[in-house]
């Protein structure tokens, strides 16, 4: 018989690591305030970070991407 996949709740708490929706949408604004593309974004987390999305940013390293998208997406 065919089994059909298994799909996670609706309800799964995310993971107590990572950052807020709020937050990642914070992060995502200011990227776009600041003139950073949507490409050099996400380059920027997946290379220095591992980071797929914004939604993966763990809480310890927020201020510090933060900080990048501040600083118009130069490195410090």
């Amino acid at each position: 018989p065919i089994q059909q996949p298994q799909s996670t709740p609706q309800n799964a708490a995310p993971s107590a690591n990572v950052i807020t929706e709020p937050q990642s949408k914070r992060f995502y604004a200011k990227c776009q305030n600041n003139g950073i593309s949507d490409e050099k974004s996400a380059q920027h987390l997946k290379e220095k970070y591992g980071f797929n999305s914004s939604s993966e940013i763990t809480r310890d390293k927020y201020n510090e991407i933060c900080a990048w998208a501040d600083r118009g997406g130069a490195d410090s």
